[in-house]
């Protein structure tokens, strides 16, 4: 009887340690869950603007900026990044200094709230920098009024292509002033804003764009990235060659895999098109050997690089 009883308590015991276990692994999945939501992407901390592409504005220095702005020997006051300690002269340090304070938005704390849909903080909607606790989060207190809504629309559209840059691919098949032709105004159309109407005063004109814009729906943003991905690896979809704008999806929400795909003169067709566009942000032609290695990477990372930087994290 001792026996049975010492053996029924044996398998409680091993119950109860199987179950403390269980929660314990339970508790460290979430735990490296919010890790993962939390640190910032390769595009948060290294995007640079096309159109801005000094080096020393990648987010990363605006966020080292922030937590000490006294360093002299922050590598944002340097003559470059290449590791030489050449201060520039004060006058150029005062000018990024400003430029910092004025782009504070753009530290890749904030757009980890924007890409966390407001989970941990909204500060990136302040009109000026938040007061941060001891955490570096906003303040629950803080009372630093909001952005306006132009000043919010033009974060969120930074954010949205540092993200994802294909959408300021140029189409190359476009005249100078059909900017609404732009992967990010299909982008738009597709998600029911209203800035591809943009000027369309006559009925004919927003009719003709609205039409356009359907026809041509693989050339949104996804469907590049879709393409682009496609050259490198297996991909676990190809919306861009499929028949329809829309297919139907299954009980997950994904696109089912038996969708009708285009006509094999319609794929190539798209996939020229694909090429031509991307082309110019590589900044040189491309074969089709090209599009197999990690050099594709380099129009989308928003600054110049050199040979040796393909080698380094900066690429991600």
């Amino acid at each position: 009887e001792c026996e049975m009883q010492a053996e029924e308590e044996k398998v409680v015991l091993e119950k109860e340690d199987m179950t403390r276990q269980e929660e314990e692994a339970a508790y460290l999945a979430m735990m490296a869950e919010e890790e993962l939501a939390t640190k910032p992407e390769g595009w948060q901390r290294n995007y640079i603007d096309p159109e801005n592409d000094e080096w020393w504005k990648m987010p990363e220095y605006i966020g080292q900026y922030q937590q000490d702005p006294e360093d002299t020997e922050a590598p944002w006051r340097m003559e470059s990044d290449s590791g030489k300690k050449r201060p520039i002269p004060e006058e150029e340090q005062e000018a990024r200094e400003q430029w910092m304070k004025d782009n504070w938005w753009k530290a890749p704390k904030h757009s980890t709230e924007w890409k966390r849909d407001g989970e941990g903080g909204e500060g990136w909607k302040k009109a000026a920098q938040p007061e941060e606790d001891d955490d570096g989060m906003t303040r629950d207190d803080d009372e630093t009024p909001e952005a306006t809504p132009e000043q919010l629309k033009e974060r969120e559209d930074w954010f949205k292509n540092a993200k994802n840059p294909e959408r300021q691919v140029v189409d190359p098949e476009a005249a100078a002033d059909e900017w609404w032709k732009k992967p990010s105004m299909i982008e738009d159309f597709q998600e029911g804003g209203d800035d591809w109407q943009r000027g369309a005063e006559a009925p004919e004109e927003k009719q003709k764009r609205e039409e356009w814009l359907k026809d041509n729906w693989w050339k949104a943003p996804k469907q590049i990235e879709e393409w682009t991905k496609a050259q490198k690896e297996d991909p676990e979809q190809q919306t861009w060659k499929r028949a329809a704008a829309e297919p139907e999806e299954d009980d997950d929400g994904m696109n089912r895999n038996d969708v009708e795909e285009a006509p094999p003169e319609v794929v190539a067709e798209r996939e020229a098109w694909y090429k031509k566009a991307v082309e110019p942000f590589h900044g040189e032609k491309l074969n089709d050997d090209d599009f197999k290695g990690e050099k594709l990477e380099e129009p989308f990372h928003g600054e110049k690089l050199k040979d040796d930087d393909f080698k380094g994290e900066k690429l991600e």
